[in-house]
């Protein structure tokens, strides 16, 4: 194996590292923690793709499809929990607060979390105010302000990225960042959205 083998194998098993530890912050709720290791974790994906490229480009290797993270190499698998697989995240709305109900592998429950009405028009103010051509980083919208002036915790921008995501009016872009469905991105559109999410606690 040459050197830039050897480095992209590296890399890539360093961003499958990171991931994992991302999951599983998320799931202890340490948004923080996600909030500081997400750009890095952005970062080294940038790299490894340019990495590649210049490879393929020199020559130097035949396929990058041996070289992407071992997630991707190893044969896939029977998820042991198909059903809650394909059940989590769920989204539902108690009041004026979007709920996302998730599943924790490690504790092998439910759990939630919340963030007002407020907080998810400042994020979907503070995307649309965006307005960059290759979409745009979490780390260069926090921290968000509501209306009033007060700062919105990270989590609930997380929260609220991660619902527009389920509806795939925001969609990553493979680098650590997102891309826009500004036809969909509107406050009526959204509007329409939150009008429709199920009510917390109602049977399913």
């Amino acid at each position: 194996m040459d050197a830039v083998r050897q480095a992209l194998k590296i890399l890539c098993e360093s961003e499958d590292a990171l991931s994992a530890l991302m999951r599983e912050a998320l799931e202890e709720q340490k948004y923080r923690d996600v909030a500081l290791v997400a750009p890095i974790t952005g970062s080294l994906r940038e790299l490894i793709s340019s990495l590649q490229v210049e490879s393929s480009e020199n020559g130097r290797v035949e396929s990058t499809g041996d070289l992407t993270p071992a997630r991707r190499r190893s044969a896939p698998r029977k998820p042991k929990r198909s059903v809650r697989r394909h059940e989590y995240p769920r989204f539902e709305r108690d009041g004026e607060r979007l709920v996302k109900i998730g599943w924790s592998r490690k504790k092998k429950e439910e759990y939630e979390h919340r963030a007002p009405k407020e907080a998810v028009s400042a994020f979907v103010a503070a995307v649309g105010q965006a307005d960059l051509p290759g979409g745009f980083r979490m780390d260069t919208l926090l921290p968000l302000k509501d209306a009033t002036g007060e700062e919105v915790p990270s989590y609930q921008a997380y929260l609220a990225l991660a619902w527009l995501r389920s509806l795939d009016i925001i969609t990553g872009d493979g680098k650590g960042g997102y891309r826009i469905d500004k036809t969909r991105l509107t406050p009526e559109s959204v509007e329409g959205e939150w009008k429709g999410l199920r009510r917390h606690g109602q049977q399913r």
